[in-house]
């Protein structure tokens, strides 16, 4: 009896790898709900929506396991106001947590369609893809157009028929914007 013990301690924990299933993680993500819902888009994000309804996250959790809603930072181009009128408000001002995560999903799907964009000539963006940044912020504060920047501006501004279905970054002369989508001013 012993020796079976101190056998299966050694086996233990290859059985638990064999039938534990495996946690799958999509761009640096650690929610199982955030892969199935706000991060897989097959399309185009063309309306607000409720969360999935198997999704209880709160606003902060969604924030948490997007990155690039985490990484969303103070800019000139931002208007919080117009923000708020197309997806809701996720912040503590909105009393209401389901509004408020629902709000915040629906950023988080806006925002995650524009990390995955394209190049304007259709070519993958490579590290600058899916990376959890906003890339395109001019030094001074403003989106450049072209950019990942320069498309969540535009949405803000007009809403989610401008987003591009074929997630391609806009074509620009802009000698500063890069073929990724980056600013040269603030090019890293």
């Amino acid at each position: 009896m012993f020796n079976f013990y101190i056998g299966f301690q050694f086996v233990r924990p290859l059985l638990e790898q064999l039938l534990i299933p495996a946690k799958v993680t999509v761009a640096h993500s650690t929610s199982t709900v955030a892969i199935t819902g706000e991060k897989a888009l097959g399309s185009v994000p063309t309306q607000n929506v409720q969360r999935p309804e198997n999704d209880r996250r709160s606003a902060e959790q969604i924030i948490l396991d997007n990155p690039i809603l985490k990484n969303l930072g103070p800019q000139k181009d931002i208007h919080l106001a117009l923000i708020k009128e197309r997806l809701g408000d996720w912040t503590a001002s909105n009393p209401d947590p389901a509004s408020r995560a629902d709000a915040a999903y629906n950023a988080a799907r806006v925002l995650n369609w524009i990390d995955a964009s394209l190049t304007a000539v259709g070519e993958d963006r490579g590290k600058y893809s899916n990376n959890g940044v906003l890339e395109g912020y001019t030094s001074t504060g403003y989106a450049a157009f072209g950019t990942p920047a320069g498309a969540w501006e535009g949405f803000i501004e007009h809403g989610y028929h401008i987003l591009n279905r074929d997630r391609r970054l806009e074509w620009t002369n802009d000698a500063n914007v890069t073929a990724e989508g980056n600013y040269r001013d603030t090019y890293r």
